[in-house]
């Protein structure tokens, strides 16, 4: 089988969606709340614009690897929407990993961290006190 574009971009995908699940363990192991639940929001965004693109009249007739979008079965387009998510999610990574000047920055999706921390210190002096 001889690799063209499409299929090149398949791989690509695929690597991007591995690199999003590292991060979202390393997030999750690390307590990172906020970041954990701002790519599951990603992934669930990507999943339903994907689903809702290849349910369209507009999309019916598109093309991808020999398939019509409005042919594809539902593993696929869960697919295509975790692809979608992950590759959104390293594009805004990376435009705020390239800009010195904070500019790109965006406020927390979630403010959960914060939070936590405080209910876990509150339950730890309360463990102390008693």
């Amino acid at each position: 089988m001889e690799l063209g574009l499409v299929e090149g971009f398949g791989i690509a995908g695929l690597a991007f969606l591995l690199k999003k699940i590292i991060d979202f363990s390393r997030q999750l192991r690390g307590g990172d709340i906020d970041g954990a639940l701002t790519q599951l929001v990603a992934w669930g965004g990507g999943i339903g614009l994907f689903w809702l693109a290849a349910s369209s009249m507009a999309f019916a007739k598109v093309d991808i690897a020999g398939f019509l979008f409005s042919d594809l079965d539902w593993a696929s387009k869960v697919l295509g929407g975790l692809l979608l998510g992950s590759g959104a999610s390293f594009i805004s990574d990376r435009n705020t990993a390239n800009d010195d000047t904070q500019s790109a920055e965006l406020p927390r999706l979630f403010a959960l961290n914060k939070k936590v921390a405080k209910l876990a210190s509150k339950a730890a002096r309360s463990k102390k006190g008693s």
